[in-house]
């Protein structure tokens, strides 16, 4: 798989993978054991700014996200992570608060915060993370020739990673989006008596 990566020039730029893999150790240290999930809530808030360092990244983005969240009732803990393109925050919230009510909060949270994140950053996202959910792989692709070519190389590298055994889901987030300008002559729209739209 690494191998394969490099065969693709992947680097560190705008593009991740969200590789959920089952029954591995978790990041918190959990052990391996097929008794009930763990009910402290973990939340998990990521957010996507595309084509940005990780310096600005955190004064931009995680910090406003992150102030706001600190400080919740029953929160236990807040860790994040700043790089290139993307946004982490992990908020663990005792057990006594219920998941529902931890990820209410955090979302009331990071709904005022997104008044201070810049217009082209993406909408953060806040989700549960259970204990099967762990560990989540998070791999970031660059390449010189553009997002276009990182985008087909994602999506390979996806289609790679979905059949790894063990692998839960793989999904990608902050692909290229496509768009089409059109330019219009006026000349030729008033030589058909054509208006803008008819186009």
């Amino acid at each position: 798989m690494i191998r394969f990566v490099v065969q693709k020039k992947a680097a560190v730029f705008t593009l991740a993978l969200l590789m959920v893999v089952a029954g591995v150790t978790s990041y918190l240290g959990l052990p391996k054991e097929a008794s009930p999930e763990i009910k402290q809530p973990y939340i998990f808030v990521t957010t996507v700014y595309p084509g940005v360092g990780a310096k600005d990244v955190e004064n931009l983005v995680t910090r406003p996200i992150e102030d706001e969240i600190d400080g919740l009732e029953g929160l236990e803990e807040v860790v994040s992570s700043s790089q290139q393109s993307f946004s982490f925050i992990f908020a663990t919230f005792s057990s006594n608060v219920s998941v529902e009510t931890a990820l209410r909060r955090v979302q009331e949270r990071v709904d005022i915060a997104k008044a201070e994140l810049p217009e082209d950053a993406e909408e953060p996202i806040a989700k549960e993370l259970s204990s099967s959910d762990w560990p989540i792989i998070i791999i970031s692709l660059s390449h010189p020739d553009g997002l276009e070519v990182i985008d087909r190389a994602a999506e390979e590298v996806r289609d790679e990673i979905r059949r790894i055994p063990g692998v839960l889901d793989a999904e990608l987030t902050g692909q290229l989006e496509k768009e089409v300008a059109v330019e219009l002559n006026p000349a030729k729209l008033e030589h058909y008596g054509m208006s803008i739209n008819d186009v």
